[in-house]
């Protein structure tokens, strides 16, 4: 999956989520990331990137 939604709806491509997020604890949580699909609205953990 290359792309994750926020709680504001915003659509972004991963390598933008550091930036997008400001790495706020709503979204890091014990040195993971979390986001939403961007499809179902799911939270999804991200893993990576490009």
């Amino acid at each position: 999956m290359k792309y994750f939604k926020l709680i504001n709806g915003g659509t972004y491509h991963i390598d933008e989520f550091e930036e997008r997020t400001n790495k706020e604890s709503l979204y890091y949580q014990n040195g993971s990331k979390y986001a939403l699909c961007p499809t179902c609205g799911s939270s999804i953990q991200l893993i990576g990137g490009e």
